[in-house]
């Protein structure tokens, strides 16, 4: 795929700390292949792009090289040769255009290259140092402008998802046209992906699902979304106030309700919060409206539901049977209560700390082997008490309605929190579990069942309706 060039005489290997350090090699006209007149304007952690001007055409190219000597791993070439393939079938004004690819191999120099045309402007990132500000009619067009560019990546056939949108990968050039520059963790996902994507992108503007290793084109909205928060606002998303996962904007993007609202949804931590596809979010947002207030209302990815009003529900009468059902739902499953962490946290310390006591005191004894085998002791037997909790929570407790406020899956689980009343008070809990069918469909709003201590009804145990089905069946 990277064409091959022969050995030149007149080639000179470029290392960055010698070209820095040199003023006779900075005059000189260093050679690579087609290319000369290098000049050094990007470095990376694998990479370093050069200025440079093709000796028959006279075009200015960027010209990005990956040192093959001392590579760790053959990773980043892999990444490399992607960024080339995809760079090459890639034709719209957003997105930065393919000149060449090749290696070549110089006296002490074998590297791999990547020409594509040079960008006259200043990346979002230097705007943003700068001191530059955005009103939100300007603020918009650009938005608009690059989700017109993803528009057209996520439209192609497999979609290509950048992976690592952000201010410093954003070229504003004449009248601040956006480009979409630095390809290197780009991903063509075709239908037929295993899902091994190797983790990319940058603190911040990196999804929450780009974190574990997965990521489709809505993640590329996020990164997207941030990257506007932090034009609008000069403040690193990393530094921005949160609730949970959630970016808590408020007023300082200062921009109407209509324009915050269509960023939060870009910005939900469940990509299934966030736009469908770039299409929907440019709808979104340039859709005419008469009232900021209700657009926003229609558009914010998750609409704030007052709990449910305690009632009973058919599971009302106690105590309920113990089926075989019941061990198989509520096994392993914590009761959440005020209590919080504690429950398996404190005997675990406790533990532990006598284990570090009984290491100093009297090593190799049978008061030390036995401290050793309390840490696993408390650990289980905790979550054997919780998991017995809940089960009686179930079988005795007081059944109401609740709603789901949130969920969030990880790669091996997911972390359903809810709402419900009792006695005329609010209450909350949360409950995990990694029966992927059980949390299937679930989204904010969804029922729930929750059985609460009649004496305490903060002690709670959610049931989800797939779990009840199993229950009462």
């Amino acid at each position: 795929m990277l064409r091959h060039q022969a050995p030149r005489a007149r080639s000179v290997p470029i290392e960055a700390a010698t070209w820095r350090s040199d003023p006779l090699l900075r005059c000189a006209r260093v050679i690579v292949a087609d290319y000369e007149g290098l000049e050094q304007i990007g470095a990376g952690a694998f990479g370093v792009t050069y200025k440079a001007t093709h000796r028959t055409s006279g075009q200015v190219v960027a010209l990005k090289k990956l040192e093959l000597a001392g590579l760790p791993e053959w990773k980043p070439v892999e990444r490399f040769e992607r960024e080339a393939k995809v760079l090459r079938s890639l034709h719209h004004r957003g997105v930065v255009r393919f000149v060449d690819a090749f290696e070549h191999a110089g006296e002490g120099d074998h590297a791999f290259y990547i020409a594509f045309e040079y960008v006259h402007g200043q990346t979002l990132a230097e705007r943003i140092e700068a001191g530059h500000r955005w009103d939100e009619a300007s603020a918009v067009r650009l938005l608009e402008s690059l989700l017109e560019a993803l528009e057209y990546l996520h439209g192609l056939s497999p979609p290509v998802v950048h992976r690592d949108i952000k201010p410093g990968n954003i070229m504003l050039t004449e009248g601040d046209r956006p480009v979409l520059i630095d390809f290197g963790s780009v991903a063509d996902v075709s239908p037929r992906t295993d899902g091994a994507l190797t983790i990319a992108g940058t603190v911040g503007y990196m999804a929450p699902e780009q974190a574990m290793g997965t990521a489709d084109s809505r993640s590329d909205l996020y990164g997207l979304g941030a990257t506007m928060v932090h034009a609008l606002t000069h403040v690193h998303p990393s530094e921005f106030p949160r609730d949970g996962l959630d970016i808590v904007l408020d007023e300082r993007t200062g921009c109407s309700a209509h324009v915050q609202a269509v960023l939060a949804r870009m910005l939900a931590p469940d990509p299934n919060d966030r736009f469908a596809s770039a299409t929907a979010a440019r709808e979104a947002l340039t859709a005419p409206t008469e009232d900021a207030a209700s657009a926003a209302k229609a558009l914010a990815p998750r609409e704030a539901k007052s709990p449910a009003p305690a009632q009973t529900t058919a599971l009302a009468s106690t105590p309920r049977p113990r089926s075989p059902a019941v061990d198989d739902v509520f096994t392993m499953r914590r009761a959440l209560s005020e209590k919080g962490p504690g429950v398996v946290l404190v005997p675990l310390v406790l533990s532990l700390l006598l284990s570090t006591i009984s290491t100093v005191v009297a090593p190799g004894s049978l008061v030390y082997l036995g401290s050793l085998l309390l840490i696993p002791a408390f650990v289980l037997g905790s979550i054997a008490r919780t998991s017995g909790q809940a089960k009686q929570l179930y079988t005795r407790g007081v059944a109401v309605e609740g709603r789901v406020t949130g969920v969030h899956t990880s790669r091996e689980s997911t972390r359903v929190t809810y709402a419900y009343q009792a006695d005329g008070h609010p209450y909350d809990g949360a409950l995990g579990t990694s029966d992927m069918l059980a949390v299937r469909g679930l989204e904010d709003g969804s029922p729930i069942t929750v059985f609460h201590h009649p004496e305490n009804p903060a002690i709670s145990v959610g049931v989800l309706p797939k779990e009840l089905e199993k229950l009462t069946a």
